[in-house]
């Protein structure tokens, strides 16, 4: 055997193990890309059937009243399909302040209630479908022009909010 044959062999050598090392950096790269995005489309998809199903309706029942420092807003709900609303996050804004409020289903916050209720009364969401008024004590605020509700779904996750004007109630 002349040693020029084993220079020709330690290439192939070589080259192999080269090729054994890019697919098993490959394979270990997919194994953790794969899960991490599978992970982040499955909360996506949940925002996605929800976007737009979750409105405030303009008019009489969405207005501050100033005087008792209370704000009406009415919540409508689209159909969402198999998505589930596990809550809604409410936040006000005004005066270049905000606060959020978060309107969960059998909770008894001290300073939500619904229209035809107290404050000591469950909450309950809108069903699908369905409006329902809120009535919001703000006090602790300043003013309030804006609002912004977002679906909560059941990740936890808050999805997109829709925005609307908060106009003095009339008299």
């Amino acid at each position: 055997m002349n040693l020029n044959d084993k220079k020709g062999v330690s290439g192939i050598v070589t080259v192999v193990l080269l090729i054994l090392v890019a697919i098993t950096a490959v394979a270990l790269i997919a194994a953790f890309l794969i899960p991490f995005i599978k992970g982040s489309l499955t909360e996506s998809q949940e925002c996605f059937e929800v976007l737009g199903k979750v409105d405030v309706v303009p008019g009489q029942f969405t207005c501050l009243n100033a005087t008792s420092n209370e704000v009406q807003v009415r919540i409508k709900r689209g159909f969402t399909g198999d998505a589930e609303i596990s809550s809604l996050a409410v936040v006000f804004a005004g005066g270049g302040q905000s606060k959020r409020y978060d309107l969960v289903p059998g909770g008894t916050p001290t300073s939500i209630r619904e229209l035809s209720g107290d404050y000591e009364d469950s909450l309950n969401l809108p069903g699908e479908g369905e409006e329902n008024t809120y009535v919001f004590n703000v006090s602790t605020m300043t003013s309030v022009d804006t609002v912004e509700v977002s679906p909560v779904v059941s990740s936890e996750k808050v999805c997109e909010a829709t925005l609307a004007a908060i106009p003095s109630c009339s008299a």
